[in-house]
């Protein structure tokens, strides 16, 4: 049996009051590449995943004045990712120029493609009013719930 190291992730979404969310096009890694999905990356050793989020959103959209709101703990088998969501007035992009994955704003009723897996779950979970986080586990590593 192969040994999976367990890795621990972030994942926010950005909303505003029409509907609208801030998605980044990956260029890494490469199984991501292209592809739409929410800011976020890996935790570092030492780091809350709010404390992530806060640098995820800082490096890839250059905002560090956003509120989170931990909304789903998702458990697999490789990891854990914290997502969490963010409600702000006005969309706006300050992105760092030396940051190479391109964000952009989408009203979330017309996603763009090709769009993560998971996302189109998430993205109207994220946006719910939660007595507390979704819990969410996988039992295989791969496994999406889209």
């Amino acid at each position: 049996m192969n040994k999976i190291t367990m890795k621990h992730y972030v994942l926010g979404f950005v909303f505003d009051g029409q509907q609208n969310v801030i998605l980044i096009q990956k260029d890494k890694p490469e199984w991501m590449a292209g592809r739409w999905n929410g800011i976020g990356g890996k935790i570092e050793p030492g780091e809350s995943p709010e404390e992530a989020i806060d640098r995820e959103a800082h490096e890839e959209i250059g905002r560090s004045d956003l509120e989170w709101y931990h909304q789903i703990t998702y458990v697999s088998p490789s990891g854990t990712m914290f997502v969490f969501a963010a409600f702000t007035p006005e969309l706006y992009l300050q992105q760092p120029p030396d940051e190479t994955e391109q964000a952009a704003v989408f009203c979330r009723k017309n996603l763009p493609t090709p769009l993560m897996e998971n996302l189109e779950w998430m993205i109207p979970l994220c946006r719910a009013e939660l007595a507390a986080p979704a819990f969410v586990h996988c039992r295989e590593v791969g496994t999406s719930l889209a």
